[in-house]
């Protein structure tokens, strides 16, 4: 088996005989040996070597000759990540374990050569390759016995095995509200991923918070966010609001106390007077003036006295 175009066909002879017929054409030598030149096509070239002496005597041998300038022709089945998944997303694929496997077909045998590791497979079998955490480009040659080489098979995985980390930045845990309605507000390290709060999908802004405006109940209100990025990580928390019952004023209650509001000043300003009133009557004035004693009544006129009789 050769790659090339041509061959020398080599061989010995009676001294006697000085040519030699290739597929029955004549073609001179030197005598007692040949080497003779014939030209190759693509597979099995078969030739028959004849000499013939002076007397007619005859002899011949039969050689093959292949060509083999094709390369392997091989495809892959299908790629899978060893006892875990393999996820697409937009051109990326993203493996969860640190172990692809190939399954391969080729249509001869072949030798397989991914970094510094090769295996020879023929028909259908795998291919087992290690990965690391991050970008990994896979290059798999294939070659022929003849060293042939098909076109490089190029495969790029994403291994990732590691959660997104999401955290809800408001309101904090058990926290307490009259309101019927509040926004949860959060954040997740990956800007790529998506987030779900109690399975509702929320957008995710460029910096990476995001928000959602929920109704409450009265009672405990608990909300899970869930977050899964592209390889299929996901990553959750939760946070409980309790909603409590609002306390209504009404306006008989109102009345009520203003009411009461009046007659507590009404009663204050009452004791307040009358305590002022009896400390005002304790109180003794040394330089008051005294009042004069009252004048002695007249006496009544005696008879003849200042009266004349008429």
């Amino acid at each position: 088996t050769t790659t090339d175009d041509s061959a020398f066909i080599a061989g010995r002879m009676d001294d006697d005989i000085d040519h030699v017929f290739i597929n029955g054409e004549r073609t001179d030598a030197l005598p007692g040996e040949f080497a003779i030149q014939v030209m190759l096509t693509e597979g099995d070239n078969a030739f028959t070597v004849a000499v013939r002496d002076a007397a007619g005597n005859s002899a011949q041998t039969s050689i093959l000759i292949i060509r083999d300038t094709r390369s392997p022709k091989f495809s892959v089945d299908d790629i899978e990540a060893k006892d875990g998944t393999i996820t697409k997303s937009g051109d990326d694929h993203f493996a969860t374990t640190d172990t692809i496997v190939f399954h391969m077909r080729v249509d001869e045998l072949a030798v397989f050569t991914i970094g510094t590791s090769t295996q020879e497979g023929e028909g259908q079998f795998n291919i087992e390759h290690g990965i690391t955490e991050g970008t990994n480009t896979i290059t798999i040659e294939v070659a022929d016995p003849m060293g042939n080489l098909a076109e490089p098979y190029v495969y790029t995985v994403i291994y990732d095995n590691t959660d997104p980390t999401v955290t809800i930045t408001y309101p904090s845990d058990g926290f307490d509200t009259e309101l019927s309605e509040m926004v949860i507000s959060g954040v997740t390290d990956d800007t790529e991923s998506k987030v779900w709060i109690n399975d509702i999908p929320v957008g995710i802004r460029a910096d990476g918070t995001f928000e959602m405006t929920v109704a409450l109940e009265d009672g405990d209100n608990v909300y899970s966010v869930r977050n899964r990025d592209r390889a299929g990580n996901e990553g959750t928390t939760s946070v409980t609001i309790e909603r409590r019952e609002k306390q209504d004023v009404s306006e008989s209650n109102v009345g009520v106390m203003a009411i009461a509001l009046v007659i507590g000043l009404v009663i204050g300003v009452a004791i307040m007077y009358v305590m002022g009133r009896r400390g005002a009557s304790d109180v003794k004035w040394e330089d008051e003036p005294k009042s004069p004693p009252p004048p002695p009544p007249e006496e009544p006129p005696k008879d003849n006295d200042g009266w004349n009789e008429y």
